[in-house]
């Protein structure tokens, strides 16, 4: 029981630290357009 519950815990801190498609689309317009564009999206 302890050991299926540190797992579950262990994918779920993976799926906290991993990146999701806003971080994409923050890094494409901080490469694109200014800071106040890149800081509103």
């Amino acid at each position: 029981m302890l050991e299926t519950s540190l797992f579950v815990a262990g994918i779920a801190a993976l799926g906290m630290l991993s990146p999701g498609p806003d971080f994409f689309l923050v890094i494409k317009n901080a490469a694109r357009y200014p800071r106040l564009a890149a800081m509103m999206t």
